[in-house]
């Protein structure tokens, strides 16, 4: 009996030494970045192709010289379709993106998404006074 109890601590022991030298690996608090450029490749770009609709973030100039952030949600292949154009003061890039998805029904608002499944032009524009704005210099 005196054996197994002695096999039996040699192995707790192994055990616990064994812990310790892997833990001294794990005791090192800098990070290590990952590889230059890591896995993501320089000229990325997301698929659209699957997509029902064509985004378009673009700077509309009015009259006084001030440009306002506007983003345009098509569906793809319209041709004379209905537009909605909505102002608001918050962000115009919030407001099109509710979810990261092919269907232009879900990144917009539940009511718009109901119009853009109708065919209709979303247009979203930011209201003057709001950040996303730039003066015209020319």
């Amino acid at each position: 009996m005196n054996f197994r109890k002695i096999r039996a601590f040699a192995a707790v022991l192994t055990a616990t030494a064994s812990v310790m030298v892997g833990s001294a690996g794990l005791a090192n608090p800098v990070p290590v970045p990952p590889a230059t450029g890591g896995d993501i490749p320089a000229n990325f770009n997301i698929a659209t192709e699957a997509d029902d609709y064509i985004k378009r973030d673009v700077m509309i100039p009015m009259r006084d010289s001030v440009k306002l952030h506007t983003v345009i949600i098509i569906p793809k292949g319209a041709a004379q379709a209905p537009m909605i154009l909505d102002r608001t003061p918050y962000n115009a890039n919030k407001f099109t993106t509710s979810s990261d998805s092919p269907r232009r029904a879900l990144v917009l608002p539940l009511s718009y998404g109901e119009l853009a499944e109708a065919g209709y032009i979303i247009v979203v524009q930011d209201v003057r006074g709001n950040t996303n704005r730039k003066a015209i210099t020319s």
